[in-house]
């Protein structure tokens, strides 16, 4: 009984999450990271095979949002903290943490990086109470942190590499990157604040 309390509960949590990504193309930092949790931590009980492309959806849009600094980010700074409190979290539930080693060990450098002197995480999400708290930070932070830790020492010397990011296009032209789209040769098409649209080929030049 529990363990069909659970599939259902996971099905649920999946089918919102993959919905809400491929509908609003943003990290909606209180649904992905809590479903991919739900379904890491409870794959031994349900037929975790059966949801993998929606696992995937789920994890590449936490980690390819993440920036130079380490930080989990798609809102240009504004929830950076949070997001990335909430998107290290989850991704230290990952089956396989050597498959995103790279992704953990910068994530952690940023959360080293911002920590306050007097110990705790700057809180930069206001609308709900529960993040209006240091504390609920430092629990989130801390957890991820020492699951990191654990990851790095299982991984192969030299597996966690260093990448930087490139802007293909200044924010400043673009009116909304939830609208980006990809064809089939690879190229990517987004709106600009003048009413046209930006094509980006390949090679990053754009056009």
């Amino acid at each position: 009984v529990i363990k069909t309390a659970i599939q259902k509960a996971v099905d649920f949590d999946y089918k919102i999450a993959t919905a809400d990504t491929l509908a609003n193309r943003c990290n909606m930092c209180h649904v992905q990271t809590q479903a991919l949790v739900a379904g890491e931590l409870t794959r031994k009980l349900i037929d975790y095979n059966s949801y993998a492309s929606d696992r995937s959806t789920i994890a590449n849009m936490i980690t390819t949002i993440q920036q130079t600094s380490g930080s989990i980010d798609d809102q240009g700074g504004i929830y950076q903290h949070q997001q990335t409190a909430l998107g290290m979290w989850a991704l230290n539930t990952w089956h396989n943490p050597a498959e995103i080693i790279s992704t953990l060990a910068k994530g952690v450098k940023y959360h080293m990086a911002n920590q306050s002197l007097d110990g705790s995480w700057y809180y930069d999400y206001y609308w709900e109470a529960w993040w209006a708290y240091p504390a609920a930070q430092n629990s989130l932070i801390l957890k991820s942190m020492l699951d990191t830790v654990k990851a790095l020492k299982q991984a192969p010397a030299g597996s966690a590499k260093s990448y930087t990011t490139t802007p293909l296009l200044s924010t400043s032209l673009v009116a909304s990157a939830s609208a980006l789209t990809i064809d089939a040769s690879g190229k990517m098409y987004i709106p600009s604040n003048g009413g046209g649209v930006y094509s980006i080929n390949p090679d990053g030049t754009s056009q």
